[in-house]
C-alpha cells in the first residue's frame, strides 16, 4: 500500500474530473468516496407510472399495477402518492432517428465532467453562485437536436392538461396544448453515463436563476432511472420515487418534481451507456419587465442567450 505522501500526490495527479466529494471508479482506486447521498434502501420507494401521469405506486406493488393496467383502471388496492411535475412519454423519436442522433453526438469532443460522467456543452459558461456569465464559448445550438425536438413538439407529443402552466412566456410560434407549450430552448447539454467510469450524479437541484421552469431530457441508448428525493438533510427520508425512462423517452420535469424534489442518477443504475440531450429554457424572470427596468443586465442575458441559441451548429 503506497504511503500517505504518494497517495496525496496520486489523488491529485489523477486525469479524472471529479472534485470535492464526488467521486468516479478512476478516484476510487486512490480514495474511498465519502458519503453524499441519502441512504435509499432504508427509504420506502415509489415507482412513477408514465400511464397515470401523476401518481407513483410502490415497488412492491408495482408490477401488479402495470399488469391491472391491462385489464382495467381500478387501483385502489394498490399503495400509491401522487406526485406534481413530471411528464414522460416513449417513443417520441424512431429507432432510426436514435441512431442518427447519437452519430451527432459523438462526433463533437467529449469533456471529462464530475462523477464519472462525460458531457458537451452548447450555452455559456456561468458560475451560478455568483450570477456571472460569460457567453464567449456559446456559439450556438446542435441544428439537428433543435429538429428534433421540434418534430417530437409538433407531431409526436400528446396533448397535456399542465401547457397552461406556460402561456405567459412569449414565444408564440411555439403555442400548443402540450408540455412544451411556448418552450424555447437557449442551452443544450450531451450528457454521456457509462458503468465503466461508475459514472452518477448526485442529489440536486438545477439552478433556478437562469434556467426555467421545465427540465426537459431525451434519454437515449439505454433505460435511466432519475430517483427524485426530498432535499432534508435526514440520512432516512420519508421516501423516494423512481422514474424509469426508456431510451427514446421525453422526460419534462416542472412544478413539485423541478423544485421540491432532488434528483439524482445512481451509479447502480447504469448498467449500460446512456446518453442524454438535456434542454434548457430561460427563467421567466428575464422576461418581466418589472427585472428588466430594475436592472438592465437581465435585458443584456436575455438577449444573448435569444440571438446565440438562434444560430445552428451541424457536423
Amino acid at each position: 500500500m503506497p504511503d500517505k505522501n504518494t497517495m496525496t500526490t496520486d489523488i491529485k495527479s489523477r486525469s479524472c474530473a471529479c472534485k470535492g466529494i464526488r467521486t468516479c471508479l478512476q478516484c476510487e482506486n486512490y480514495q474511498l468516496p465519502k458519503s453524499s447521498g441519502q441512504n435509499l434502501w432504508n427509504t420506502k420507494t415509489y415507482v412513477y407510472c408514465w400511464r397515470c401521469g401523476n401518481r407513483a405506486y410502490a415497488s412492491t406493488f408495482f408490477d401488479k399495477h402495470v399488469e391491472d393496467h391491462e385489464k382495467n383502471n381500478e387501483f385502489d388496492d394498490v399503495p400509491m402518492i401522487q406526485i406534481d411535475g413530471v411528464f414522460l412519454q416513449t417513443d417520441v423519436i424512431t429507432d432510426d432517428e436514435e441512431v442518427h442522433l447519437i452519430k451527432q453526438i459523438d462526433s463533437f469532443d467529449w469533456v471529462d465532467s464530475q462523477s464519472g460522467r462525460r458531457k458537451q456543452d452548447f450555452g455559456p459558461k456561468i458560475n451560478f453562485k455568483k450570477q456571472k456569465i460569460n457567453f464567449t464559448p456559446f456559439t450556438g445550438l446542435p441544428k439537428l437536436d433543435v429538429e428534433i425536438l421540434n418534430l417530437i413538439r409538433r407531431e409526436r407529443l400528446t396533448s397535456h392538461n399542465d401547457w397552461h402552466r406556460f402561456s405567459s412566456l412569449p414565444f408564440d410560434q411555439y403555442s400548443d396544448h402540450t408540455i412544451l407549450n411556448r418552450f424555447y430552448p437557449i442551452e443544450i447539454c450531451h450528457l454521456e453515463y457509462c458503468p465503466e467510469r461508475g459514472s452518477s450524479i448526485d442529489p440536486h437541484f438545477d439552478d433556478n436563476w437562469i434556467w426555467g421552469d421545465r427540465l426537459v431530457t431525451l434519454n437515449l441508448a439505454s433505460t435511466a432511472v432519475i430517483t427524485l428525493t426530498f432535499p432534508e438533510l435526514s440520512s432516512v427520508p420519508e421516501y423516494c420515487i423512481r422514474i424509469a425512462c426508456p431510451k427514446k423517452s421525453l422526460l419534462v420535469l416542472y412544478g413539485d418534481a423541478r423544485y421540491k424534489f432532488h434528483h439524482s442518477i445512481h451509479r447502480s443504475d447504469i448498467n449500460h451507456r446512456r446518453l442524454a440531450i438535456t434542454f434548457r429554457e430561460l427563467a421567466y424572470s428575464f422576461f418581466q419587465q418589472s427585472y428588466l427596468n430594475k436592472d438592465k443586465r437581465y435585458l443584456l442575458i436575455h438577449d444573448e442567450f435569444i440571438n446565440r441559441s438562434k444560430k445552428m451548429i451541424t457536423k
